[in-house]
């Protein structure tokens, strides 16, 4: 039990790392594309590039990376020909420590296969270094890919928990979430303010939300701004009379004073 404990703790102590990209370098990237695709049961689909594709497991992990020889300028894929360790193979880590890992790498080797450099392919930061028996290896920052997903996860919860706190009736969220110049677009085509929308819906009981749920949610981050958009189904009453409405909906969010905000909105009746 003692070991299994150190065992987590040690595990716990590595940093966070996203993908290792085995990528390897081949003379027709469509052939082998579909080559490897047939290999593992995939359906067939072309690569992205001509010069590069990526075998993808269901899940969206990269499983390989296919290169035409001499593109990009990779050393170890610029040709078939030499035979030194290592050639044909690139060992791509995308992590999300790229400044420890350039400063661990300096500690490591004498020099740098390529300097510390913006890959103006992927626009990430990069830099390669040969290990200790040769082989290439590519250290690539991923950073900006985990945050982004993070602020994609945090927008997304965000609306979920604003439809159970128009459910639950609770004011206090409502009112920390929509910042206080937003606006709404409804479905009539009335663009209505916070206040309009707020009290209206807690300074009457002639409207009850009975059940709000969210689906189709997608957020597309915009630096300090973001869309989501989604489909609301909901079940209530006005004035006595039960009733249900489907709304696709459109959100815009933005960073204000450190947290996420909603600024405008706009709804569109849906069928049911």
């Amino acid at each position: 039990m003692q070991a299994a404990r150190l065992g987590h703790a040690a595990t716990a102590a590595i940093p966070a790392m996203s993908r290792l990209w085995t990528i390897i370098g081949v003379a027709d990237v469509p052939a082998s594309f579909r080559w490897y695709q047939t290999l593992l049961g995939h359906p067939a689909t072309a690569p992205a590039h001509d010069d590069f594709g990526q075998i993808l497991d269901a899940d969206g992990t990269v499983l390989l990376c296919v290169h035409q020889w001499g593109t990009h300028g990779h050393p170890p894929l610029t040709s078939p020909e030499p035979s030194h360790p290592g050639n044909g193979l690139l060992l791509f880590f995308r992590v999300n420590d790229y400044d420890g890992a350039l400063q661990r790498a300096r500690g490591l080797v004498g020099a740098f296969a390529e300097e510390p450099h913006l890959n103006p392919n992927t626009r990430t930061r990069e830099f390669s270094i040969r290990d200790l028996d040769g082989y290439y290896v590519s250290i690539s920052d991923a950073g900006p890919e985990a945050e982004a997903d993070r602020a994609s996860s945090a927008i997304a919860d965000l609306e979920h928990r604003l439809a159970a706190a128009w459910v639950a009736r609770d004011r206090a969220f409502i009112e920390a979430l929509l910042a206080d110049d937003w606006s709404v677009t409804d479905p009539a085509g009335q663009v209505l303010t916070k206040r309009q929308v707020v009290d209206g819906a807690f300074e009457s009981d002639e409207r009850r939300i009975d059940a709000m749920a969210i689906d189709d949610l997608r957020v597309r981050l915009l630096g300090a701004t973001a869309v989501a958009t989604g489909r609301t189904r909901a079940t209530g009453s006005y004035r006595g009379q039960s009733g249900s409405a489907v709304l696709r909906f459109t959100d815009v969010f933005q960073v204000r004073e450190g947290r996420w905000q909603i600024v405008a909105s706009h709804g569109t009746m849906a069928p049911e």
